[in-house]
C-alpha cells in the first residue's frame, strides 16, 4: 500500500474517513481520480484496505504523515477531521510544506471559517450552514433544487454540468463567444465564465475568451465532450 502511495503524483489527499471524507472519496472514485485517505482509526483503515482504497494510518496533523501521503506531489487536500482545531492545524501544516497546494476544509462552527482561511485553507465548507440553506431552498424552490441535484450528481444522465479551463492556443482562446459558433459546434450551454476571481454569468455574445478562463457548461455527455475539446484542443 505504501509503495503505491509513493508512486502517486498530482493526486488528492483526504484527511479523515468520517461521513464527509467518505462522501468526498466516493465522488472522486466516480471520476476515476487518484486519492489517498489518511485516518488514525485502525479499524477504519483496515476496512478501507479491504475495499482496496489507498489509505494511510496516522495522525493527519503530523508533518511526517502528510509527507508519507505524498503532500509535496499532491494537487489538493481535503481536511474533513471532526474537530475544527485539527483542521486548522492540517491547513497550516499542509500550506507550510506545499504552498501551491489547494486546501479545502470543513468547519463545524461558523467562527472557525475565518481561522481556517487565515491558516491557509483556500475554501472552507460549513456543513451546518450548507445544510440550513439547502433545507430552506427545498421549501422555497424545490424544483430548482431537484434540477441542480440531478445535474451535479449525474443522476440525470441526459444533462450534466462540467467545467473546463481554456488552454493557450486552443480553438476558443482569443475568440468572442459570437464568433466561436459554440452552440452549433457543441450544443452545450455556457452557464458562466470564471476569470481570476470574477465570474460572468450568461456571458454576452461579445465576450472574448482568454487562456485560463474556466467555462461552466451544461449539456448532455456528447455536448460536454465536444466543448471540452474546443476548450483544450487547437483544432479548428
Amino acid at each position: 500500500m505504501k509503495e503505491r502511495i509513493k508512486q502517486l503524483n498530482c493526486h488528492y489527499i483526504i484527511c479523515g474517513a468520517g461521513n464527509t471524507g467518505m462522501v468526498v472519496a466516493h465522488e472522486m472514485k466516480k471520476k476515476n481520480l487518484e486519492f489517498v485517505i489518511v485516518d488514525s482509526n485502525p479499524k477504519v483503515v483496515e476496512e478501507l484496505y479491504k475495499q482496496e482504497i489507498l489509505v494511510l494510518e496516522g495522525d493527519a496533523t503530523l508533518d511526517e504523515v502528510l509527507l508519507e501521503a505524498g503532500l509535496q506531489k499532491a494537487s489538493a487536500l481535503v481536511s474533513a477531521l471532526p474537530h475544527d482545531a485539527d483542521n486548522v492545524f492540517v491547513a497550516l501544516t499542509a500550506k507550510g510544506i506545499n504552498s501551491t497546494l489547494f486546501v479545502v476544509s470543513t468547519a463545524t462552527i461558523t467562527e472557525s471559517v475565518s481561522k481556517l482561511k487565515r491558516a491557509g485553507a483556500d475554501y472552507v465548507v460549513s456543513p451546518n450552514i450548507i445544510g440550513g440553506v439547502r433545507m430552506a431552498s427545498v421549501i422555497i424552490r424545490p424544483s430548482v433544487v431537484d434540477f441542480l441535484d440531478a445535474t451535479m450528481a449525474g443522476i440525470d444522465r441526459a444533462l450534466q454540468m462540467e467545467e473546463f479551463q481554456i488552454r493557450e492556443n486552443s480553438y476558443l482562446s482569443g475568440k468572442a463567444l459570437k464568433d466561436s459558433d459554440l452552440r452549433r459546434r457543441s450544443g452545450a450551454i455556457i452557464v458562466s465564465v470564471k476569470r481570476a476571481e470574477k465570474s460572468t454569468i450568461n456571458p454576452e455574445p461579445t465576450y472574448v475568451f482568454e487562456a485560463g478562463d474556466i467555462l461552466i457548461v451544461l449539456g448532455d455527455h456528447d455536448q460536454i465532450s465536444k466543448i471540452g475539446e474546443l476548450a483544450t484542443n487547437s483544432a479548428k
